[in-house]
């Protein structure tokens, strides 16, 4: 019953087609989008404190820029978290999220690499 619904749309295209280009395509079967990222690696560019006020309450970010291979990506993170990154060309960080509506959970920050000086 529910694909008859489409027939006069089909039969219309089809009718109209003589009267220039009509292209007519579905695809239903989409895969689902893939999971959000949560694990993100670069060297720490900036931290940034940011407070929200929504009205009825006031809400505190961090707002952190990696840098990876001249990328940057930049992450929001529910609180106070700035202390917890180091800011070092010579530091690279591996964050560890849990993705949320307006700002990511923290789980995790661990330095991966470390460059020596000489």
């Amino acid at each position: 019953m529910a694909r008859l619904r489409f027939f006069p749309l089909l039969v219309l295209s089809v009718l109209l087609t003589g009267c220039g280009q009509i292209y007519v395509s579905a695809y239903w079967n989409q895969p689902p989008p893939p999971p959000p990222n949560t694990h993100f690696n670069g060297n720490v560019a900036a931290v940034e404190i940011q407070l929200r006020d929504d009205g009825s309450s006031v809400r505190d970010y961090t707002v952190v820029t990696l840098r990876q291979s001249n990328k940057l990506t930049v992450l929001r993170f529910c609180g106070p978290h700035g202390s917890e990154f180091p800011i070092s060309a010579d530091e690279m960080v591996s964050v560890e999220l849990a993705p949320g509506k307006d700002c990511a959970q923290l789980k995790s920050v661990r330095v991966i690499q470390q460059s020596r000086a000489e």
